[in-house]
C-alpha cells in the first residue's frame, strides 16, 4: 500500500490517498486508489472515492496500481498492466492516469500508456 497526503478538495483538510494493490483471503484482489475525506475522524474514515477499480485497463485485464502524485487538486497515479495471455500477470505497459477535484468528484483528465516489455 502507497499513502499520500494532500489537500485535493480545496476545503483546507489534507486527505489520506491510498494506491491499494493487495489479495485478500477471499481470492479476490484489491486494485484501486482510495481517497478519505480529511476531516473525517480516524477511526472511521470517510471514503471520498475510489478510482480505477472498475477500469480494464489498455488489455482489458485490470490495473494494479503502483505510485500516487498530488499537486494542488490534480492526483496522477501510475499502474501496471499486464496482457491477457500471460498467466503470471508480468507487466508490460506503465499507465499514467491524471485525474482533477471538480464538482465534489475525481474526473480523469489524461491517460498515457508507455510499453516497458
Amino acid at each position: 500500500m502507497h499513502s499520500r497526503f494532500q489537500d485535493l478538495t480545496g476545503d483546507g483538510r489534507p486527505e489520506p490517498v491510498l494506491a491499494v494493490n493487495c489479495d485478500l483471503a477471499d481470492g479476490t484482489r484489491l486494485r484501486e486508489v482510495q481517497v478519505y475525506d480529511g476531516g473525517s475522524p480516524p477511526d472511521s474514515p470517510r471514503l471520498i472515492q475510489a478510482l480505477l477499480g472498475d477500469d480494464p485497463g489498455p488489455q482489458g485485464t485490470g490495473l494494479a496500481p503502483a505510485t500516487v502524485t498530488l499537486s494542488g487538486d490534480e492526483l496522477t497515479v501510475q499502474s501496471w498492466s499486464w496482457p491477457p495471455d500471460d498467466p503470471q500477470g508480468n507487466p508490460n505497459l506503465l499507465v499514467t492516469d491524471g485525474f482533477r477535484w471538480q464538482d465534489g468528484n475525481f474526473v480523469p483528465e489524461w491517460r498515457d500508456v508507455e510499453d516497458v516489455s
